[in-house]
């Protein structure tokens, strides 16, 4: 797992890290902001930050979702217990799933982590409210990725290749050498089509137009996490990339610290660009708005009891099984494009709800059943 040292750059003095693998990294550097870095799929992300008050960080932390503390009360108020470092017996870890539309009804949705199709509930109304009160104060911006991304020419981006390998081309007769010829157009034009129906998809989630048809997904799947005990180090920590509900991903921290840990460029990405390890330290109040669908990423945590514990809630695209379908298998040029789209918005940077704006929203949403 990981990158090896020889193709990170160490500008600093200092012992590396190593991982479970002992492949080394260099000590890390905070992570820039606001700025393009490339991720290891070639793309480039840009990562925008901002700090929530200290009133409106309590009000949400206030909610008794964020105070389950025995596992009967975590599985009875919708999470479900996760191993995900099996080596480290002593770290608990429960995640929830929920959504953050206006409605207070379930809807359906896909389990982020499992992927299998179940109906969502809603989350509690107070945070609801945030990304309700996000999705208004940044409309213009969310319009903004969705009119550049359906601006894209797919077929500039995606040309049919009309050239043959001489190799390939002298072991075959005429005849057999036109079949070849057409199978691939044939295949190339699915290819295009293909790209352009998840071009649309991927504009259409950012649509904040009215009426546009999917105007509330864009950060209304929730996973609550919360982790506490044994702590997760640097050498244990599991790098991943997420899933493309991942492409415009909102993470906030609710309570306690946690070190995210991720690999990107400075430059677009080749042989002798070195890739460098950053680290963004989080605490409560700590928001950050990414693609962590486009860079490698991990998470460490420090040892702590039940009343330290670290809970972040991860907002993506809520999708259903025919919209994930619609965007699957983008070809690089076109995902290239695309990340280029977001990123362009993210450098620039988002404006984050304030307490009466949560207030605000909440006000205007169903009665929650929370």
């Amino acid at each position: 797992m990981g990158i090896k040292s020889s193709k990170l750059e160490d500008k600093q003095n200092k012992p590396p890290l190593k991982d479970e693998e002992g492949i080394e990294y260099p000590p890390p550097r905070q992570t820039p902001h606001h700025c393009r870095m490339y991720g290891g799929r070639g793309t480039a992300v840009s990562m925008d930050v901002g700090k929530l008050s200290t009133e409106l960080s309590h009000f949400l932390l206030s909610d008794k979702l964020f105070h389950c503390k025995t596992e009967e009360e975590f599985l009875a108020s919708g999470f479900y217990k996760c191993v995900d470092y099996p080596d480290l017996e002593s770290h608990i870890y429960y995640e929830g799933y929920f959504h953050s539309t206006s409605s207070d009804q379930s809807v359906p949705s896909m389990n982020p982590r499992y992927g299998s199709t179940f109906d969502k509930p809603a989350a509690p109304s107070a945070i609801r409210a945030f990304y309700v009160a996000f999705r208004s104060l940044n409309a213009e911006a969310l319009q903004k990725i969705s009119d550049e991304i359906r601006k894209l020419d797919v077929d500039s981006l995606m040309p049919l290749s009309s050239e043959v390998h001489p190799n390939t081309a002298q072991s075959m007769s005429k005849e057999e050498l036109e079949q070849f010829k057409s199978r691939r157009e044939k295949q190339d034009k699915e290819q295009i089509e293909k790209n352009k129906e998840a071009v649309e998809t991927l504009s259409d989630l950012f649509d904040q137009s009215e009426g546009a048809k999917y105007r509330e997904l864009v950060l209304s799947d929730l996973a609550v996490q919360v982790h506490y005990g044994q702590g997760v180090p640097f050498k244990s920590i599991g790098w991943h990339y997420d899933g493309i509900n991942s492409l415009f991903h909102l993470a906030l921290s609710v309570h306690g610290n946690r070190e995210l840990y991720s690999l990107a460029a400075d430059e677009p990405k080749d042989k002798e660009t070195p890739v460098h390890l950053n680290v963004d330290k989080l605490s409560i109040g700590d928001v950050y708005i990414s693609s962590p669908y486009l860079f490698r990423h991990a998470v460490s945590y420090p040892e702590q009891n039940w009343e330290g514990r670290t809970i972040a809630m991860q907002a993506r695209f809520l999708m259903t099984r025919e919209v994930l379908k619609s965007v699957h298998g983008l070809s690089q040029e076109v995902k290239e494009a695309v990340a280029a789209c977001v990123s362009d918005v993210v450098e620039k940077g988002f404006k984050y709800p304030t307490l009466e704006d949560v207030k605000r929203a909440e006000l205007s949403l169903p009665n929650s059943s929370s």
